[in-house]
């Protein structure tokens, strides 16, 4: 996977080469934490602690219709993994499911529905900040 600025919302994360439902996507290194405001939000509360992963997990944006999903097994530290929810294809982006808590901590309720709908909102607003910050810093996309 490759990171790259995502028409949905800030940095996102795009598959390489098709991936096969069941495939592992990534794996990544994580860790748990004691204080949640510096960075809250990309702490994943999981089983009542505070994990902050190190990679894909942190920059892949949310949709309720999720094409991977996160595989944590505290006593396989210091990693967890992202599973393919089906097939993939290369170039499509990865989408994560935040999860209900997610939003509620954050006083919004969102569904797939509402996800469609802020792509469509703010497509043109969010590229209009992408091509401001390619035109100030001088940068190629690849």
């Amino acid at each position: 996977m490759i990171f790259f600025l995502s028409p949905i919302h800030g940095i996102g994360c795009k598959a390489l080469v098709d991936i096969k439902k069941g495939e592992i996507v990534g794996k990544e290194p994580y860790f748990i934490c004691r204080r949640e405001k510096v960075f809250k939000d990309y702490y994943w509360n999981i089983e009542r602690k505070l994990v902050l992963i190190n990679g894909l997990g942190n920059y892949c944006n949310h949709s309720s219709n999720n094409n991977i999903k996160p595989i944590l097994n505290f006593k396989e530290k210091p990693f967890i993994q992202f599973v393919a929810l089906r097939d993939i294809k290369k170039g499509d982006e990865l989408f994560n499911n935040y999860g209900v808590n997610y939003w509620k901590v954050r006083g919004k309720n969102i569904d797939a529905t509402d996800n469609q709908k802020y792509i469509v909102e703010n497509k043109q607003k969010i590229n209009k900040k992408i091509n401001k910050k390619i035109n100030k810093k001088k940068f190629r996309l690849v």
